[in-house]
């Protein structure tokens, strides 16, 4: 017993061995824990810190935020203001110079239309007249297009101003298609000259022209005057021509089965 004793440890020293190594493992795991918790409480407060700084970030964006939309919204209303006082503006610029207008024009007057002597065609007849009291620093000619006159029962604006200078003044010309039963020729009956060829399949129809003066342009009131015939209408015939002694006539060229 003695020699075991003196050979090799007993076993209270091998525990004790054991333990002082367990105790000394059992520190080093303090000492690494502590450093754990350590750099938790470091890396909790640096967190921490972070996050106000990012709250007060948050709230100076808000405040940001807020100042900018405050500001939108007070430039749109004085964009708006603005607007409404250029409109307000240009409105009465326009009502001044409505009444400026209004004043110049209320003098101007056309000399009684004069009609031509001859028709210009079929139903139509041209009338010229002379512009009066035409103010000065006025535009003659929109005076001219803006000022209706008398004709047939209607008012009517002329279709073409001209400025004639000083003493031919601003005439205005006036085509007027209504209430000219004078330029109302007519075609006085259809003669039926038979088939213009064997086999053409077109019939020849011609008819003397009726109610033309002797001012009056007797080729273009030919060609302008609407006909009816064999239940067919026209604007007015295919050609006209002229025989001496017996006037004007249209001629007509029909589709005829039985000309084939």
């Amino acid at each position: 017993m003695w020699a075991m004793s003196i050979l090799g440890p007993s076993a209270t020293e091998r525990r004790k061995i054991v333990w002082d190594r367990e105790y000394a493992k059992h520190q080093n795991q303090v000492i690494v824990m502590q450093d754990i918790t350590a750099k938790w409480a470091t890396e909790i407060q640096q967190h921490n810190s972070e996050r106000q700084a990012m709250n007060a970030d948050r709230e100076e964006w808000k405040r940001e935020r807020a100042a900018w939309q405050a500001e939108a919204k007070e430039r749109e209303r004085l964009e708006a203001e603005g607007k409404k006082l250029d409109l307000e503006k240009r409105r009465r610029e326009l009502e001044r110079e409505e009444e400026e207008e209004a004043r110049k024009k209320a003098g101007l007057r056309w000399q009684d239309p004069r009609p031509d002597e001859h028709c210009l065609r079929y139903g139509t007849r041209r009338y010229t007249s002379k512009l009066e009291n035409v103010p000065e620093g006025y535009s003659k000619l929109k005076a001219c297009h803006e000022t209706q006159a008398w004709i047939n029962g209607r008012w009517s604006t002329p279709s073409q101003c001209d400025d004639q200078g000083l003493w031919g003044g601003i005439v205005g010309t006036w085509v007027v298609d209504y209430e000219e039963a004078s330029c109302h020729t007519f075609w006085e009956f259809f003669k039926d000259k038979g088939c213009t060829a064997q086999g053409s399949g077109m019939r020849r129809i011609e008819s003397p022209l009726k109610n033309l003066y002797g001012e009056d342009d007797g080729m273009r009131m030919c060609a302008s005057t609407p006909a009816e015939f064999h239940g067919l209408r026209f604007d007015g015939p295919h050609s006209c021509a002229y025989w001496g002694k017996y006037g004007y006539w249209g001629i007509w060229f029909i589709e005829d089965g039985s000309c084939k």
